[in-house]
């Protein structure tokens, strides 16, 4: 273990491990308190804003690590340092950034060569830094001044894995560390609080090599649960996985987070439409939602039930697995345990109200009830969309329910990113499911005229249309590198030949193409040739455009030059439509962090 320095930010460092549960005792709110008279201004460190933000949504959104709200603070410091708090404050100092554009600049000074993007460039190289506080905010190992160099070794394999699992090289974590070796010298004021809580950087070097098979065991764990859950798929033995993680890491918020959103997925895929009653709309961003295909077929050929006396009451018992169900409430009890997250606070009420207790119920309404104001003003609808449903569902109101499906989805693509250096959960969820929702309360309360508009502009919205008339791009040309998704495994391999990896889960495959900078999934056919391609994304570097020359960490308003107005927002991306193709970007602060191409 190592020493503090008396350095400005030592007394803070020392202090971002203790958990929000502990507040009360040891006084961690009031010392947030004082790190905020000593922190820099929202609006005063310019661009830098925007690239800690899109920075942190890499990290732990994208990971599905963490949907809650993260504070970044900023400290007018000299010091080269980061650090998180339990309660997702991250921290970093402006020493650091001052550090961060010195390399820049010093790096295009000698090679000669034009900074094409100072944003992208900076998130580069900073999310190195973050990357090593988010293995920690994940595993629960928040005690910085108190962690044992093996748990700084093992955070440091765990944010190797969360570089893989975000598609970077799977040795950039690695070299990144090394490229810290340059700032160790005795002499180096601004950098010795980093280096005295943690390893040396040859330790850690050798470590990471040493661990390596650790790394692997994290990334193919992370990747697997993550596709399963990200496509609908969720086994049995994904449960089993997460089991066995959980036991090693009992305190991971993450893992927690992960088994919930797992078990109440495979909980709701065992259950028919007509029992679910309405679709609930969970926090996390979908490659493929088989659910929401469910219920469209369901209300174009059944008449949903009408809830008269409110379809909850006549509940007296746990509908489906009560094992999944179980399993997922007690996931969610750990994961909520330490920290607020009202995205993953609506989806635990809208499993609890389906428990069969009036008391359980009533306290899921509140908890949705809460969500859902605290999700106002920002661009998430998931918790209010829930909200909707249990005020359907309950019988209590279902004026409202509709009127505010009506409202979000008339205010579509509204709400904030972020609040200055408070940065909200992205847009989890689809906006399409507002729709299907709205249509299902129409249906069932007799207004078939209005449930069949519903539909239609719901089908408007999902179906490939014409070009848009101020679209640039040629949409014979709106492939990728000769690749669209319905394609077979078999024009795979004729277009871009064997991956370098594929991962393999009961339901989905995933071809990894570094050269190419690209993952794509396919749904497996009895004819081993015959997989359907299902989405292609994109990873950063990658040679790949879908048109116009548009790449990762392109100014966003590229997008619309090329592919026309977005047609609406789907799992924290906005959807592009033209005639034989469907094309998501994620957009962060006017920049394009992800692209793909689902079915």
């Amino acid at each position: 273990m190592k020493t503090f320095a008396s350095l400005a930010l030592v007394s803070a460092v020392a202090l971002f491990g203790i958990r929000p549960v502990q507040a009360q005792n040891t006084g961690l709110q009031e010392q947030l308190k004082m790190l905020q008279t000593k922190a820099v201004r929202s609006g005063d460190l310019g661009d830098w804003e925007a690239v800690l933000d899109s920075a942190a949504f890499k990290l732990y959104r994208m990971t599905e690590l963490w949907r809650g709200v993260i504070d970044i603070l900023p400290l007018k410091d000299d010091s080269i340092d980061t650090g998180v708090f339990a309660n997702a404050t991250v921290v970093v100092t402006t020493g650091l950034l001052d550090h961060i554009d010195a390399e820049i600049f010093e790096s295009s000074a000698a090679s000669g060569r034009r900074i094409r993007s100072l944003e992208k460039e900076r998130e580069e190289r900073l999310i190195g830094w973050l990357a090593a506080d988010a293995a920690r905010f994940a595993l629960g190992l928040h005690e910085a001044g108190s962690m044992t160099d093996e748990q700084w070794h093992q955070a440091d394999a765990f944010a190797a894995a969360l570089f893989a699992v975000l598609g970077k090289n799977p040795e950039s974590y690695a070299r990144w560390v090394s490229s810290l070796g340059e700032l160790y010298s005795p002499g180096n004021e601004a950098a010795r609080s980093y280096f005295l809580q943690r390893p040396s950087v040859e330790n850690r070097i050798a470590e990471l090599a040493k661990r390596e098979e650790e790394t692997d065991v994290w990334t193919s764990s992370l990747s697997t649960l993550l596709i399963c859950l990200k496509t609908g798929t969720v086994s049995a033995e994904n449960l089993d996985s997460l089991a066995a993680l959980r036991e090693a890491w009992p305190r991971s918020p993450y893992l927690a987070r992960l088994e919930a959103l797992c078990a109440h997925q495979a909980w709701l895929a065992g259950l028919q439409p007509e029992t679910q009653g309405i679709k609930t709309v969970l926090p996390i961003a979908a490659d493929r939602d088989p659910a929401a295909a469910m219920f469209k077929e369901y209300l174009q050929n059944n008449q949903p039930l009408f809830p008269s006396s409110g379809f909850l009451d006549d509940e007296t018992a746990i509908p489906g697995d009560s094992l999944l169900f179980m399993k997922a409430a007690n996931a969610y009890k750990a994961a909520l345990a330490e920290r607020p997250d009202f995205l993953l606070e609506s989806a635990e009420a809208m499993l609890l109200a389906r428990s069969g207790n009036t008391q359980m119920r009533n306290y899921a309404f509140k908890r949705a009830e809460s969500a859902a104001a605290a999700e106002e003003g920002t661009q998430s609808f998931a918790a209010r969309a829930n909200f909707a449903a249990l005020l359907y569902l309950s019988g209590r109101d279902y004026v409202r329910s509709q009127f505010m499906l009506e409202a979000l989805a008339a205010a579509s693509r509204g709400g904030k990113e972020r609040q200055g250096l408070r940065s909200y959960p992205g847009a989890p969820g689809n906006e399409l499911d507002l729709l299907i929702n709205l249509a299902w309360m129409q249906k069932a309360l007799g207004e078939e005229t209005r449930a069949q508009a519903t539909l239609d502009a719901e089908r408007n919205l999902a179906a490939a249309g014409r070009k848009a008339e101020n679209a640039s791009v040629d949409e014979a040309r709106v492939s990728f590198r000769g690749l669209s998704t319905g394609m077979t495994q078999e024009n795979l391999l004729e277009t871009w030949g064997e991956p370098d990896e594929i991962l393999y889960t009961y339901y989905m495959e995933s071809w990894t193409y570094r050269s190419l900078g690209a993952i794509v999934l396919l749904r497996p056919a009895e004819n081993s040739n015959a997989g359907r391609i299902i989405a292609i994304k994109l990873l950063e570097e990658s040679p790949i455009s879908p048109g116009a020359d548009i790449r990762l960490g392109d100014d966003s308003e590229e997008l619309e030059k090329a592919f026309g107005p977005a047609r609406y927002r789907a799992h924290d991306a906005l959807v592009f439509y033209g005639t034989g193709y469907s094309i998501r970007a994620v957009v962060r602060g006017g920049r394009i962090l992800g692209i793909s191409a689902v079915e």
